[in-house]
């Protein structure tokens, strides 16, 4: 019989779980980069009465290679139809589509030209 191993697997919990309701995609030919981002307008009162607008931005990144994000593509298209299948489908808004990024040439230190699609 073999030996029983123990391991001691430790979770690091240091960041909360982060709400994302826009992200940017770069993929070149190394690297895909998913930086989610969270906006959140709310109306503010000074303390002589005055109001005004404040829209606080986070945003985290999520740097991977570009199989890896095609395995995460293809967990989420799977994850996606047991949802609708069992919720019914996720309806997009009407007036919905890819914002694409302004028009600029980018290249790495590599000299690797990337794409990138902005989602808000």
């Amino acid at each position: 019989m073999a030996e029983e191993k123990k391991i001691n697997n430790e979770l690091d919990h240091a960041n909360e779980a982060f709400y994302a309701n826009g992200f940017t995609l770069w993929v070149d030919g190394n690297e895909a980069t998913m930086d989610f981002r969270q906006t959140s307008p709310r109306n503010d009162v000074l303390p002589n009465g005055e109001a005004f607008l404040s829209v606080t931005h986070k945003h985290r990144a999520v740097v991977t290679s570009p199989l890896v994000a095609k395995m995460m593509l293809e967990v989420l298209k799977g994850e996606i139809a047991k949802f609708e299948k069992k919720n019914g489908e996720i309806k997009l808004p009407a007036n919905w589509k890819l914002k694409p990024p302004p028009k600029v040439k980018v290249s790495n230190d590599e000299g690797t030209e990337g794409s990138a699609t902005y989602i808000r």
